[in-house]
Order: structure tokens, then C-alpha cells, then sequence
């Protein structure tokens, strides 16, 4: 959590040696802030502040900014307070190494004026040599520079002459290289494109992963879940994710179910039926999937399941869900003798439930979203991972009562052993009555329920349970929604002067507020009362497959964003392969055709344009299909219906 990252770095013992100042990093990255505003916000971090909790509960001081921009915030802070802690480490252990006054006064300098851990790094590999001077340095002393010089400018030199000193040899001639101002614009040029590249992919992975956690799920109805393969693993699910029935089913032939396996299927569509409940079948996207969408829509064609039960089937990706199955997470919520391949069939099926509750349990690295995550710092990666999910997870929201131990610790302001304490009470007490109830959990001190109050919603009990409890532990309407406590006793009177409670916030929707009655504050806590999740739809229900062998040049389809990257977007329109849209759709019309743009400029028009993300359904029509014969490969060109610019 932050509050001990704050902690870690900024120790009173730790003093600040930089020439520039968080403030001064922070600014250059995140122009659209004031100074003011950066101060306030990083008192907030020292506070140990999380970003769902800043972007949603403190946009009086950074003014409405997103919860990438404040993540891109917290990025920055920790960075230069690590930037500052390595500086500081340098000065004290390489100074002393340097001789003269001079060049002590100037390596100082260069230290406190760094602009990343590389630059300190470079400085500290300079003086390596433990007294004083550097390895080039030593090699100079030997008097070999001139023939070294002599070698790169590709003169003839005995080099039996200096076999006693092949390795000084070598550092001054990578001493010589490295300060030439060519190679060393050239290295730094190729550094940086390399990092700003890398964090670029990485940004892209948490933007993707974001939108997969804000897919709604399918309500109210019973999900039969198959993990294709050669043999098709199933979980029979109730609406509310529970593993109903499983079994293990086989084909008759290629695409055809089994006599008994159909059978099976049927009789659990009898199930459905009598709950009056519809079915859908949960397909996983991995081998053998197109076969079981063809067995399963071959039932449903020739109408084995009963007259009363809509039924229809549907792809959902499983990219994660081996990995999960044989996860400890995974046996200790399903048991030790559970096979794997069932339990990687039930999170198939909860995907299409409950995605959110289901994706947090997938490490996002095993997602396959973005673009050349896997050849990124690994470290920069899970630490993106953690930021996304963390936001993600706390601005969705989750009933206090229903979530598991794993949604739970990723809710801000908690963490592993603060929602198994939860857990702990829920069993113990039962469900909490309210939000202030969550004050007599262990580890659950006034900081941690400031950060976490807001996320965890508490409906409304059952009146039998409103009687036993104590007056400062009653349910507020209030907890249903995404008010903070802080700022319940506000929201009662604004709902108060508008003659309204909270049960009849739907009315506020036909309220036109006068802007310049309200402070910034008051409107923002009308806003959080009308607050309406922006989900993506839920994938495409069919009852015939398509394939690729019925496809079309301009033949129109309504598709699913897969994958979002900077040349594009990949949409799944019910076939073998997705199909890609390239990004020049998107892209405005400009008078030159070759219009100079910056890699600033460039990536800073990709975020302005309108293009498709992750989950989004959007029209397409079929703009090429080539097929290549000695793979038996497929590519589907696609274009968007209508251009957002």
C-alpha cells in the first residue's frame, strides 16, 4: 500500500539532495496541475492516500483528474523519491573516491542534477575503482591512450606490447567511445526511445485490463460453462456463480456431442427450466473451441433443449484460467480434490457471471491485452498491474457482504490480512448491518476505513436485523451508494433542500441545478448520487455459429473490441479469428499527407481520438479477407461502419 511506500522513502533520515524538487518532476509530466494543487496532492501521498480514493473523493484539489493521471502522479512521486534515495547513496560513497576539489564540486553536480537512476548509475560506474580514480583513468596512467586511439582510428598497433594490460585496454577504449558526442547522443536517443516505448506498452496493458474489469455480467441467469479440448470439461453454474453440477462430456465425432454427453445437457436444461430461468452456454476460446460452438449450436438448432428455455451460447476468453486452476487460490476455494480442468471451466463460466470478481483472481500479465507487455520490465509491469486492478476494483465497487477475500484486498486502503479479517467477521457475526460496522474489524483503523468506506456498499438488511444493533453501528440509505461517510451528514441536507431522500435520487435525473447555487463540493455529491457504472455489454449471444468460409468482402457484422493497441484494434465478430481495424480509420483527415507529427504529438492525438476499447461493441463491415494456403492462416481486414472523426 502506498502509506508504507511512503513510509519507506521518506524516513526523517533520508534528506533531500536533488537540485529540483518532486514538485519540479511532477509539473513537467502533469502540466494541466498548479503548483498548489501538487502540493496538496502530495501531502495526501505522504498520507499514504490511494488514487481510486484521491480521484474520486478529492477532485477539489486536483479538479476533476482521471485515475490514470493520478496514478501517472504517484508514478512520478515514487520515482523521484527513489531518484533522490540512489542520488543521496551516491554522493556519500562516491565523492570520497573522487580527486580534487574540482572534480568533486563537478560530480556533485552532475549527481543532484540527475533526471533518472540511469544517469546516477552511469556517474557511479565512472568511479568504480576504490581509490579514486576511475578504470580509464588508471589505464591513462599507464600511458595508453595513444595507442589506443591509435586502434580505433584504425591504425596498426603491436598489441604483444600491452598484454600485461589487455583489460585496461579495454575500459579506456570504452572510456574513449562513450564520451564521444555522437555515440553518446546515440545511446541516449536509443535509451530513451527504448523507455518511453516500453512504459508506453505498458500504459496500454493498464488501460486494456482496465476496461476488461468494466464489462457487465449476465443476470438472472443459469450458465453452463465448457472448457473445450479433446475432452470438454463443464461446470453447470447457478445466476449467482455457484457450481451447480460438473461432468466431463465427449464428441461423437469432430462436432458432435455424444449420445450421453447431449443427454447430460439436456437434463440440466430441465433444471433451468423448472427454476424459470434461461441458459447460456459459456464457451472457452481456447483448442477445440470452434468445434464445441458448432456441437452446442447444432442442439440448439435442432431444438433438443425445451420450448420454455431461451437458450443461446457465447465465447468467453480463458486466457489465465489454467493458471488459475492449479493456483493455491484455486484450492482453497474449490478443495484439494478438485480436477483443474473443472475448476477452469467454472471461472470460464463466472467470467460471463461476474467478470470483475473473477478477472481479479487472473494475474493480468496471462490476460493477452496491449501490445509487447511480455518484453517490458517485469517489475514496472506488476507494479501497473497492481495500481489498475487496485482502481479498478475500488471505483467499480462491491457489496461488503457478497465479496471474496481476494476482490476484497484489492479494494484501496486494504490488503490480504485486513479482508481475511473481514472474512473472519462475516462468519463469525454474519453480514454487516453498515459501513461503520466495518470500525470493529481488526487492522481497521480510522486511516484504513477513510480509504475504504466509500467502495464497499451495504444494503439494506432485513428489519429483523435492524433491531439488535447499536445506534451508532445503524444502516444508512446512504451505504447503498458511493457517498463517503465523510460527507453523509452534507448529503442529507442537499437531498433535504431539494425535498428528496436518498430512495428517490432517480428524481434528481428531471432536477435541473442551478451550477451557481452550489459549491464545487455540493455538485459533486449530487453527481455521486445520479452515479450510473459505465459497463461495457456482455459478449454477443448467438445460436448459430458463423465461420470464416461464409465470409464476405463488405458483409456487415456488430463486433467486440478484443484487444486495443497503438496501430489498432483487434474485434471478435463470431469466427475463427478477430478480425483487425486499423487505426488510419480512426484518424482525421489532414491536408498534408504527410503530416510531421512528434512521438509526443503522435500518442497525444491516439488518446484524443474516439477509437474502440476493450469490450466496446461496434459495427464493422468485412474489407479484406486473405487467406494463406500453406498455413491454412486467415486475416480479416476490417473497417469501422462510421469514422469518430
Amino acid at each position: 500500500m502506498w502509506r508504507q511506500l511512503a513510509a519507506q522513502f521518506y524516513a526523517p533520515d533520508k534528506p533531500w539532495v536533488l537540485a529540483n524538487t518532486i514538485e519540479y518532476f511532477i509539473l513537467n509530466e502533469v502540466e494541466e496541475l498548479t503548483i498548489y494543487q501538487v502540493e496538496e496532492l502530495i501531502k495526501l501521498l505522504k498520507k499514504g492516500c490511494e488514487a481510486s480514493y484521491i480521484a474520486r473523493y478529492r477532485d477539489d484539489i486536483h479538479g476533476g483528474l482521471s485515475p490514470q493521471r493520478i496514478r501517472k502522479i504517484i508514478e512520478i512521486y515514487f520515482e523521484v523519491l527513489e531518484l533522490n534515495r540512489r542520488v543521496e547513496s551516491a554522493l556519500r560513497n562516491v565523492i570520497p573516491k573522487v580527486v580534487g576539489v574540482g572534480e568533486k564540486q563537478e560530480v556533485r553536480e552532475r549527481l543532484e542534477y540527475c533526471q533518472s537512476v540511469d544517469e546516477v548509475s552511469e556517474i557511479a560506474r565512472e568511479y568504480g575503482e576504490g581509490d579514486g580514480k576511475s578504470k580509464a583513468q588508471i589505464a591513462r596512467e599507464h600511458g595508453l591512450e595513444a595507442p589506443c586511439r591509435d586502434v580505433l582510428n584504425g591504425k596498426f598497433v603491436d598489441m604483444r606490447k600491452f598484454t600485461a594490460h589487455d583489460q585496461h585496454f579495454v575500459h579506456l577504449a570504452a572510456d574513449i567511445i562513450s564520451k564521444d558526442e555522437n555515440v553518446k547522443q546515440a545511446v541516449i536517443d536509443m535509451k530513451f526511445l527504448l523507455r518511453r516505448a516500453e512504459c508506453r506498452a505498458i500504459e496500454l496493458f493498464g488501460q486494456n485490463v482496465e476496461r476488461l474489469f468494466c464489462q457487465e455480467g449476465v443476470h438472472d441467469k443459469y450458465v453452463i460453462a465448457l472448457d473445450p479440448g479433446s475432452v470438454i470439461k463443464a461446470a453447470f453454474l447457478d445466476p449467482e456463480g455457484n457450481v451447480v453440477l460438473k461432468h466431463e462430456f465427449y464428441f461423437s465425432d469432430e462436432s458432435t456431442f455424444s449420445r450421453r454427453a447431449a443427454d447430460k445437457l439436456k437434463q440440466w436444461s430441465q433444471y433451468t427450466r423448472d427454476m424459470g430461468k434461461c441458459l447460456v452456454f459459456a464457451i472457452g476460446n481456447g483448442s477445440n473451441s470452434r468445434n464445441t460452438q458448432v456441437a452446442v449450436s447444432k442442439l440448439i438448432q435442432s431444438e433438443q433443449f425445451p420450448k420454455e428455455v431461451d437458450v443461446a451460447f457465447c465465447v468467453v476468453p480463458e486466457h489465465g484460467a489454467s493458471k488459475y486452476s492449479v493456483s493455491d487460490a484455486a484450492v482453497e476455494e474449490f478443495g484439494k480434490n478438485v480436477d483443474p480442468k473443472l475448476i477452469s471451466a467454472a471461472s470460464i463460466g463466472r467470467r460471463l457471471i461476474d467478470p470483475m470478481s473473477e478477472y481479479v483472481k487472473i494475474d493480468p500479465e496471462n490476460l493477452g491485452k496491449g501490445q509487447y507487455q511480455h518484453s517490458t520490465d517485469s517489475q514496472l509491469l506488476q507494479q501497473k498491474r497492481v495500481a489498475v486492478v487496485r482502481d479498478r476494483c475500488s471505483l467499480n465497487g462491491t457489496d461488503l457482504n457478497l465479496a471474496s477475500k481476494v476482490l476484497l484486498s484489492n479494494i484501496s486502503g486494504l490488503d490480504a490480512t485486513i479482508a481475511a479479517e473481514i472474512v473472519k467477521y462475516r462468519e463469525k457475526h454474519g453480514r454487516f448491518i453498515s459501513r461503520n460496522e466495518l470500525k470493529r474489524v481488526p487492522g481497521i483503523d480510522a486511516h484504513v476505513y477513510q480509504q475504504c468506506a466509500g467502495f464497499l456498499r451495504v444494503t439494506r438488511p432485513d428489519s429483523s436485523l435492524l433491531k439488535k444493533v447499536p445506534k451508532n453501528m445503524e444502516w444508512n440509505p446512504l451505504d447503498e451508494t458511493i457517498i463517503h461517510p465523510e460527507d453523509y451528514t452534507l448529503a442529507t441536507q442537499l437531498l433535504k433542500d431539494v425535498c428528496l431522500t436518498v430512495e428517490d435520487t432517480k428524481t434528481l435525473e428531471t432536477i435541473l441545478l442551478d451550477p451557481d447555487w452550489y459549491s464545487s463540493k455540493e455538485l459533486r455529491i449530487f453527481k455521486m448520487l445520479l452515479n450510473k457504472q459505465n459497463l461495457r455489454p456482455p459478449p454477443e449471444m448467438m445460436a448459430k455459429v458463423r465461420n470464416t468460409n461464409g465470409l464476405r468482402v463488405k458483409e456487415h457484422f456488430t463486433g467486440t473490441v478484443t484487444n486495443k493497441t497503438d496501430f489498432g484494434i483487434f474485434v471478435d465478430i463470431g469466427v475463427e479469428n478477430d478480425g483487425f481495424v486499423h487505426l488510419s480509420h480512426f484518424l482525421p483527415k489532414v491536408e498534408s499527407e504527410n503530416p510531421k507529427l512528434t512521438p509526443q504529438e503522435f500518442l497525444k492525438m491516439i488518446e484524443e481520438l474516439e477509437v474502440p476499447s476493450v469490450g466496446d461493441q461496434i459495427e464493422v463491415v468485412v474489407e479484406r479477407i486473405d487467406r494463406k494456403s500453406h498455413d491454412d492462416s486467415i486475416r480479416i481486414s476490417l473497417q469501422p461502419m462510421k469514422k469518430t472523426r
